[in-house]
């Protein structure tokens, strides 16, 4: 049988940020992707934490290896990745933090910037 599929509306990223950072219903911690990369062990030992798990130093360096930006990519050159979009050669592209500042036009960045400033200077991107 068919699916049953709704309409859903897809808001501006500094619109999921907001509604997210914003609401006190279900716990949330904000985890920006620059600091798993800068203090792997630090912040993933946060989100154990958060998730009222307990860990051994042994499981938390095997998850942070096992999420490594290249371990992912070639899991996904091997098996593929579902939420790649249709379009793209893959999900996992470079994994290098910035570098949408240097693979973007001046334009798209100023785009960007006027569109999402408030919200990326709050997260420490500005």
């Amino acid at each position: 049988s068919q699916g049953q599929f709704f309409d859903e509306h897809m808001g501006s990223w500094s619109t999921h940020v907001d509604d997210w950072t914003s609401q006190d219903e279900i716990p949330a911690l904000v985890i920006r992707y620059e600091d798993l990369i800068d203090e792997p062990k630090q912040h993933f030992a946060r989100i154990i934490e958060f998730c009222e798990l307990v860990f051994s130093e042994q499981k938390l360096e095997a998850a942070i290896a096992a999420s490594s930006f290249d371990r992912l990519k070639s899991h996904e050159l091997q098996d593929g990745f579902r939420e790649k979009p249709p379009k793209a050669a893959t999900f996992f592209r470079q994994g290098k933090v910035g570098g949408w500042e240097s693979e973007l036009t001046a334009s798209q960045i100023a785009q960007i910037k006027a569109d999402h400033g408030t919200v990326m200077a709050r997260l420490g991107y500005l």
